[in-house]
């Protein structure tokens, strides 16, 4: 999660949902324009006691989502990748589970939660949705 100070909007990275590239353009802008902000655990929930904070004062919160499958697709991809191969995608989930490597499969809710004044951007429209972020904290 990142929060910035300055111009009070939280980003939750949802896993699976470009929010690596969306963070580093937030936090490239937050730097070289001398901007407060705090960096927290890389997968926070909205639902967490520092946003719903942060939330009560005003700063508004904002997230990437992706359509579940593809998001699911490419959750499965990822932890393919970063573990050995399984036999099948049981086998996986079991090692998953005992290594609390589930993550990427959280749905988007468990990240958002029920949270007024969220505002949704679609990672299939990206290009269109990291310019509506800039435009809305007046960035160039």
């Amino acid at each position: 999660m990142l929060v910035n100070h300055t111009k009070k909007y939280i980003f939750v990275h949802v896993p699976k949902c470009g929010g690596t590239t969306v963070q580093e353009t937030l936090l490239k802008h937050s730097i070289f324009a001398n901007e407060e902000f705090t960096m927290y655990e890389f997968h926070t929930s909205l639902l967490c006691d520092a946003a719903r904070e942060y939330i009560a004062q005003g700063y508004t919160p904002i997230v990437f989502v992706r359509d579940p499958y593809t998001r699911f697709v490419s959750a499965y991809q990822q932890i393919m990748y970063m573990t050995r191969v399984y036999p099948n995608v049981h086998a996986l989930v079991h090692e998953l589970k005992r290594k609390n490597y589930l993550m990427p499969l959280a749905p988007m809710h468990f990240f958002t939660g029920p949270i007024k004044g969220l505002k949704i951007f679609k990672l299939e429209d990206f290009r269109n949705g990291i310019i509506q972020v800039l435009d809305m904290f007046g960035y160039p």
